[in-house]
């Protein structure tokens, strides 16, 4: 049936067959609703109608046109795809009926919502797509320029293969996959959100501005919520913000954040990284926090940059901080009340505990020597401990030791603690260390010259309050001490001065030492060795 002229009439048309428009429908006066049986050619600039419309076969469009339907809760349905070389705009509810359709005419503007849970939608060959409301399909395939407008909410997988531009508040709320060598994901005006899976591959990313939220509430079958491929070059956030927050439903469950071996990410603006702690740890495997942060490959890197950071409640892995200041040098990630899987590099977990293994060497700051196999690092606490088949070595310092709060980040609220166990041994050689307590329970070596700090500014000494020597340590001195008070505190279970040791604590104000338990004095100790204590060992 073909139409050379307008239709009008508050009337409802079904056709049964093929149907061509060439003049205006529900030009002065809107049909009361449109149905045609099989194919709809649109020559025509509008199609209006009160109610709903449905074209059970494809729609060729000829002209430029836009489909309206004007009622309360009415919907345009398609049941084939849309093709032709001009735009359509559709003004009403879009649903889609068939397993699979395809948008190629040269632009399409959906004004309302989108729906087809069992479709499969493919938006191919247009010079543009525009969404302006939620979407729910079961799949959405973009091979096209696509644009998501403002707060559109998309509760369908995404797979975008070429380029799209999304507004302010968008919501993934199902995976998004981003693949193919042009694809790009373009943020201009703010802020985006993803609700599940996330996979960037062989993808440009571009956010000029505003804050990308990963927030796993559409939970997979698995644990498992993925970033991966993320080069450098291609994924620079603004601001990413990383969450996760258990429900009811959820509770006690953990999401894993893979980022992919040997991938960067970048981020220009604040990194924002909470989870929370699970009030029942999982057991397989052995997690306490929300979220987990791993490479892709266990025994690689990944990498991350972050101009501001609040990080919390996660379990990291495998990371290396790559983030430096104007000065051109490295500077610090700081996560608080968070757990260090190991091999992380310029990270901080305030109040984590590090374990001395010393399976390779004396060094302090081989990452091997440490389960986990990282350097500890601020506001950490530290056991020197002796494990029988495994400890080899004990640490010999090389370098200055600074564990305890910066004074930048004192809002952290942590404390450092240093335990040195029965039987084992830290040997300080000549070199300082800062750090809030000292529990000695076992052996410390040091010369004696350098300086035992509780903070990081240079004249607040460590006092008898944050030194325990306990009933079954030794602090042994090698060194010269001359014009230094003797600088591990001054109350000593035992007290050695082996080969090396000259020095005095009297005079000057220094207080006298008190060993409660056997002084010794090495007949290689140097003259003048002059030291006013109370012995009563």
């Amino acid at each position: 049936v073909t139409f050379d002229g307008n239709v009008n009439g508050e009337k409802a048309l079904a056709i049964t067959g093929d149907s061509i428009f060439k003049g205006t429908v529900g030009y002065s006066q809107p049909l009361t609703s449109l149905s045609v049986s099989k194919t709809t050619k649109i020559v025509a600039t509008a199609i209006t109608s009160n109610s709903n419309q449905t074209y059970s076969g494809a729609v060729t469009v000829s002209s430029e046109a836009i489909l309206k339907a004007t009622g309360t809760d009415s919907s345009i349905t398609f049941s084939d795809s849309i093709i032709g070389s001009k735009k359509l705009t559709v003004d009403a509810k879009a649903k889609f009926t068939n397993t699979a359709a395809t948008v190629s005419n040269s632009e399409i503007h959906f004004m309302n919502t989108v729906e087809g849970t069992s479709t499969v939608l493919t938006i191919q060959n247009t010079q543009a797509a525009k969404f302006d409301s939620n979407i729910t399909l079961k799949n959405l395939i973009l091979n096209s320029p696509t644009i998501l407008n403002e707060k559109v909410e998309v509760s369908t997988p995404v797979e975008n293969k070429n380029n799209l531009t999304v507004g302010n508040n968008v919501v993934f709320k199902l995976p998004y996959t981003s693949t193919g060598t042009s694809a790009a994901l373009n943020a201009p005006l703010g802020n985006i959100t993803f609700e599940s899976s996330l996979d960037f591959t062989n993808t440009k990313f571009n956010a000029n501005n505003g804050t990308v939220t990963i927030r796993p509430i559409t939970n997979p079958a698995s644990n498992t919520l993925p970033i991966i491929n993320v080069p450098a070059e291609n994924a620079n956030f603004y601001n990413l913000k990383i969450e996760y927050t258990t429900s009811d439903e959820t509770k006690n469950t953990y999401k894993t954040l893979l980022i992919t071996a040997g991938d960067t990410l970048v981020v220009k603006g604040k990194l924002t990284i909470k989870g929370e702690k699970l009030t029942t740890p999982s057991t397989s495997p052995e997690h306490s926090k929300s979220l987990i942060l791993l490479s892709t490959e266990e025994s690689s890197q990944w990498y991350i940059t972050a101009a501001e950071h609040d990080i919390s409640n996660v379990e990291v892995q495998n990371s290396e901080n790559m983030t430096q200041n104007s000065a051109g040098k490295y500077t610090r990630l700081y996560a608080v009340n968070s757990i260090d899987l190991g091999k992380n590099i310029r990270w901080d977990f305030p109040g984590f505990t590090y374990k001395w293994e010393g399976t390779v060497s004396t060094n302090w700051f081989s990452p091997l020597n440490w389960k986990p196999d990282t350097v500890p690092g601020i506001n950490s606490n530290v056991e020197i401990i002796k494990t029988d088949g495994i400890t080899k070595f004990f640490p010999i310092l090389t370098n200055d030791l600074n564990i305890t709060e910066d004074y930048a980040h004192n809002s952290l609220g942590r404390e450092s603690t240093l335990t040195v166990d029965s039987d084992a041994q830290l040997n300080l050689d000549s070199y300082s260390i800062t750090v809030r307590e000292i529990k000695n329970n076992g052996r410390i070596i040091l010369k004696g010259s350098q300086s035992i700090y509780t903070s990081q500014q240079p004249d607040v000494f460590i006092s008898d309050n944050n030194i325990i020597n306990s009933t079954k340590s030794t602090v042994e001195y090698n060194g010269d001490f001359t014009n230094q008070h003797i600088p591990l505190g001054t109350k000593y279970n035992n007290i050695e001065f082996t080969s090396g040791a000259t020095g005095t604590n009297d005079g000057d104000g220094y207080t006298p030492i008190e060993v409660s338990g056997t002084t010794l004095i090495d007949n290689g100790a140097t003259l003048p060795l002059t030291i006013n204590g109370t012995f009563t060992g």
